[in-house]
């Protein structure tokens, strides 16, 4: 089955590379039947050497490209200041911590330290945080997601 199929990609490729030879041949002598018909020509100047650059000049002149015209303060070419370090971001969550799993699956988690919140919050897969999803509850961790972070928070302690 596979070795008929094979054959017949085989004879399918090069049918088409024969069929590209003979019309890539009809077209480089269609091309050499019709340039052996034209009359040649003598080469046609498109501009005068003396009004480009006299149009050159007047536009140098005028300085289209300054809204102020006059020079620019600060010369090309040279470079900028370093600016000064940027402070890391603070993680607006840092306070946040995984106290604790409640039940089994489905998983329960107790987190402490969300902003604008004093007191602990039980929350289940799907909940959101101060802008946090719960993504995942296991007897180990948990993970949340966030805009643009992905935290993961392990257990600070099993229970005793």
């Amino acid at each position: 089955m596979y070795q008929r199929t094979e054959r017949t990609l085989w004879v399918g490729a090069i049918m088409l590379v024969i069929a590209a030879v003979i019309m890539s041949r009809r077209h480089t002598i269609t091309q050499a039947s019709t340039a052996q018909t034209r009359v040649p020509h003598t080469a046609v100047m498109m501009f005068d050497p003396d009004q480009f650059s006299t149009t050159a000049e007047r536009t140098m002149a005028r300085d289209p490209f300054r809204v102020e015209r006059k020079p620019s303060d600060v010369s090309f070419g040279t470079p900028d200041p370093a600016p000064a370090p940027l402070a890391p971001p603070a993680r607006p969550f840092q306070s946040l911590v995984l106290k604790g799993i409640i039940g089994g699956p489905p998983w329960q988690a107790i987190f402490a330290g969300i902003p604008n919140r004093g007191d602990n919050a039980v929350a289940h897969v799907g909940d959101t945080l101060a802008g946090l999803r719960v993504i995942r509850i296991r007897r180990d961790g948990a993970v949340l997601r966030g805009r643009d972070t992905l935290l993961t928070l392990p257990l600070t302690r099993t229970w005793q």
